[in-house]
């Protein structure tokens, strides 16, 4: 899955309304681990020696449960609540103020819930939108009404002093802080989707840990607090080559190690209080988390840009060739269009040629006032009987066009003498005044007679029709690799070089402007009659000028 896509497909928190209850199984089995999770993690900080009575430097409940409901929806807020009493009550409180400070806590917790949900908040934190949203409205607003309800309830309970109320309230307030920046963003990036992991870099991740822990591990011992920038290059690595994964873990650890340096007394020099301590490492530790957050949205805003603009460059392209085809196809019909006027000009002209003749002799052998003697007679039915031999020509071409393009035409092989066979067709070819010298051997060949006469009629008069009165024609027939070979030369213009494969396609003329007649079918039946019998045709140009039909 791309980033694009994942980012497109990212979970969005729930935002129902408030009365959601949990049922099932599933939902029953996420109760417990929310309030079981939220009691141990109480149990542990609580045991640190730095905690402050129900306040601690990272209060990592309040992660858990703001992760919680944000993953899981806002129906699992009473194993909050429930987890939160149940921490509460564990230490030397009273129960009525156990109740209230697991109401603050709950409180809290939905309170952030719903901030975030309210502006499209994304458990990926892929977004600085997403960060400033967990920084502002979970980790500073939210954890305030938590800080304020406990400290509250302590003073009325009597376990604190008035003076030290802001004391009190600001340690509370931090420590929630940094449970949402450090545990809850752990948890929203790393409970969740895995579809953008690669296997490939498991490696990269093993070294790039236990380089963290061992360099941590030095640094925040003691004296050593002073090399802390050691840790901030992996913590980039980190960041940059695992996004928020990478950065919330990397943090995680590097934070756990430094509070754990704390709390056995290796406090930065200078540093001897453990209160001040502890601020040191909430101010060093919360600016970093928050920084890395910002590094690893803006890069994975910027791998989503690039792989936006790709798309859309792929989209730009896709609709540029869609448009290339929709232009060509124009073009086609636009041909198409053309060749029809042609085609309609040439069949009209073609037809009525041979049906004015027709029509002509007709009525004058019709006419009662004109005598006409038999020798007379007999040369207006030649003429008729020619005109209507052209019209037989002229439709067979036609239909013969029709059944080679639903290939239903078939041959009738027998032997025959090609070269006799051509000599007997040139003679009822109209030469209208051009010389036509045949060089036929008698090759004798398996085809079909009538497909033979008609690539020699076709051909001949392709050569009479667009070259100028009294120029030569050739007609030559002989073997040739074992199969017959057919020319016809002349001495006309030629045909372009652009022009010799398409003069072979139905209803294509060299020039459909060229006054000759015709509908540009005779050639394509050459072809395809060629093509039939195993062979082809094509044109070249004649030595000493002129074409070469072969």
């Amino acid at each position: 899955m791309s980033r694009l896509e994942a980012v497109r497909a990212s979970p969005r928190p729930d935002t129902g309304g408030w009365g959601s209850r949990a049922t099932g199984n599933g939902d029953l089995g996420r109760l417990a681990i929310v309030a079981g999770s939220y009691v141990v993690s109480a149990k542990i900080g609580l045991s640190l020696s730095v905690a402050h009575g129900s306040a601690t430097p990272v209060w990592a409940p309040t992660g858990i449960s703001l992760a919680a409901l944000l993953l899981f929806g806002r129906k699992v807020w009473p194993a909050v609540f429930v987890g939160a009493f149940l921490a509460n009550s564990m230490t030397p409180v009273p129960i009525s103020l156990a109740f209230a400070i697991a109401v603050g806590n709950t409180a809290e917790a939905l309170l952030g819930w719903f901030l975030l949900t309210r502006i499209g908040f994304r458990n990926g934190l892929d977004r600085v939108h997403d960060v400033i949203a967990l920084v502002v409205g979970a980790a500073v607003l939210s954890t305030a009404v938590s800080a304020t309800v406990g400290v509250t309830a302590s003073l009325l309970a009597g376990t604190i002093a008035s003076s030290t109320y802001l004391q009190h309230w600001g340690i509370w307030w931090v420590g929630d802080m940094m449970g949402d920046l450090l545990v809850a963003s752990l948890l929203l990036v790393w409970v969740g989707r895995w579809d953008d992991w690669r296997g490939s870099r498991a490696l990269e991740a093993i070294v790039l840990l236990a380089l963290l822990v061992s360099v941590s591990a030095f640094v925040f011992a003691g004296s050593h607090w002073i090399y802390s920038f050691l840790v901030f290059p992996l913590l980039l690595w980190a960041t940059l080559r695992f996004r928020q994964r990478g950065a919330t873990l990397a943090v995680f650890v590097t934070a756990a190690i430094a509070l754990w340096r704390i709390v056995e007394g290796a406090a930065p020099v200078g540093l001897a209080d453990p209160t001040a301590a502890v601020e040191a490492f909430q101010a060093l530790f919360g600016f970093v988390v928050v920084s890395l957050l910002i590094v690893a949205a803006t890069t994975s805003e910027r791998a989503v840009a690039e792989e936006t603009l790709a798309e859309r460059e792929r989209l730009q392209e896709q609709m540029r060739k869609a448009l290339d085809r929709e232009r060509d196809a124009a073009n086609e019909l636009r041909s198409l269009d053309e060749m029809k006027t042609t085609f309609l000009h040439a069949v009209s002209h073609d037809l009525r040629t041979p049906l004015a003749s027709i029509l002509g002799l007709a009525v004058t052998l019709q006419r009662d006032d004109v005598q006409l003697v038999v020798d007379d007679r007999r040369d207006l039915a030649e003429r008729i009987a020619r005109s209507a031999r052209k019209l037989d020509r002229l439709v067979s071409d036609l239909l013969d066009v029709e059944r080679i393009d639903r290939g239903v035409v078939a041959l009738n092989r027998q032997a025959v003498d090609v070269g006799a066979l051509a000599c007997a067709v040139v003679q009822d070819v109209e030469l209208k005044g051009h010389p036509l010298q045949v060089d036929a051997d008698p090759v004798v060949a398996n085809v079909d007679a009538v497909q033979i006469e008609r690539i020699v009629e076709n051909l001949v008069t392709n050569a009479v029709r667009h070259t100028p009165e009294g120029t030569s024609v050739w007609l030559g027939v002989r073997a040739q690799g074992g199969g017959v070979l057919i020319s016809v030369e002349d001495a006309g213009p030629g045909v372009p070089p652009r022009e010799r494969s398409s003069i072979f396609r139905p209803f294509e003329r060299a020039d459909p402007r060229e006054s000759a007649p015709g509908l540009g079918i005779g050639l394509s039946l050459v072809s395809a009659f060629a093509e039939l019998h195993g062979g082809k045709a094509w044109v070249e140009e004649r030595i000493g000028g002129g074409a070469a039909f072969k």
